[in-house]
């Protein structure tokens, strides 16, 4: 700041600190000079500063008498910093943003039944996504005590954290409101009809089919939607080996609850057909007639079509009396719901401990055989 002290109303200082009063008219020069020196110092922003840690402990080891004795190798400054302390393998919980504008971070680490409050001066900005972490983090900070109301706990003034393998942020949702598009995101989807309706409402962002050329590698995802195969999952996530996964797996019709139609199911529908031909209207009542779910009497039907069990003659359905006999699981809609019905169950039952451990198996497993 030397070179520009003229313009400022108050200058000194020492090595370690300086201290500037200047006039609002001249903040632009201040503004000049700051990035002036950046510059002649070479500073590289995208280089973090290492944080140099004195100790890993465990959350059970923590104590407020621990607390004592650290104070005993005070007084603490410039020379002599306060111990730093690791605690690895936490999982979080009660996350909240808190403070004026939501700046800071509070919530409570876990550790082998052991827990821990800790918070986080200005990183309030990570709080919705720290909430729906799956993974467990490692944390770094000064152990301290909060008084309050006269209740004495231990706190873990924390100074950084890390998120420990794959990032999966856990957001899985059946209903898919605008909010969930408000960050800047590669959105990815497998279904291109539900994508064009998404398109429709001009969101501003960036909305992509899962076979895109455009999405880019090494980067964060969204996967909006719930993959047809726990295969094609595979395939697209080592594609592009992303840094993070948040999980919408939105899904209109949950196929593990629904189940595939038994043979006795099978067997109703097709012979409510042989009975007498239907028209498209008789068959959208069909289901209510047998007690049948409609969409499981629309998939049956289906897969009659497919295995030419039945055809369409001016307009009714009818049973095609030259029929071969074929197993139902011949049919290819009847295999691409059972594949439905097993990833559905994978990604829509799992908790979120086994969703992170298994979308991280699909990002690094080769053989075709992943299930």
């Amino acid at each position: 700041m030397n070179p520009a002290r003229e313009h400022f109303e108050g200058f000194g200082g020492h090595h370690m600190a300086i201290g500037i009063t200047v006039k609002e008219a001249n903040l632009p020069v201040l503004a000049d000079q700051l990035e002036k020196a950046a510059e002649q110092a070479q500073l590289d922003f995208r280089q973090r500063p290492q944080l140099n840690l004195d100790a890993t402990v465990a959350i059970s080891e923590l104590s407020t008498d621990l607390v004592t004795k650290i104070k005993q190798l005070g007084p603490f400054g410039m020379d002599n910093p306060v111990p730093k302390l690791a605690i690895t393998n936490v999982r979080v919980t009660d996350v909240k943003a808190i403070g004026q504008n939501q700046a800071h971070l509070k919530f409570t680490a876990n550790q082998a039944g052991q827990q821990l409050a800790a918070i986080a001066f200005q990183r309030g900005e990570i709080a919705d996504k720290l909430s729906h972490l799956s993974n467990t983090i490692d944390l770094a900070g000064t152990l301290g005590i909060n008084e309050w109301r006269g209740n004495v706990t231990l706190q873990l003034m924390t100074e950084d954290l890390k998120i420990n393998g794959l990032q999966v942020v856990d957001q899985r949702t059946t209903n898919l409101a605008k909010n969930l598009f408000r960050d800047e995101q590669q959105y990815i989807f497998f279904n291109p009809k539900l994508l064009s309706l998404i398109e429709k409402q001009n969101l501003g962002r960036q909305l992509y089919l899962y076979d895109s050329p455009a999405i880019q590698a090494h980067q964060a995802v969204v996967l909006v939607d719930c993959p047809p195969s726990l295969k094609l999952l595979r395939q697209a996530l080592q594609k592009w080996q992303p840094t993070q996964i948040t999980t919408y797996f939105f899904h209109q019709t949950d196929y593990y609850a629904s189940g595939m139609p038994s043979r006795t199911e099978f067997a109703t529908v097709f012979a409510a057909v042989k009975r007498q031909p239907l028209t498209k209207a008789a068959l959208l009542q069909l289901g209510k007639q047998l007690k049948i779910d409609q969409e499981k009497v629309n998939f049956m039907v289906k897969v009659f079509f497919e295995l030419n069990f039945v055809k369409m003659e001016q307009g009714k359905l009818l049973i095609n009396d030259e029929v071969q006999t074929h197993q139902l699981s011949e049919a290819p809609i009847y295999q691409k719901r059972l594949d439905l019905i097993q990833t559905q169950e994978k990604l829509l039952y799992s908790n979120g401990d086994q969703l992170a451990t298994m979308l991280t198996q699909l990002l690094n497993v080769e053989n075709e055989g992943v299930s």
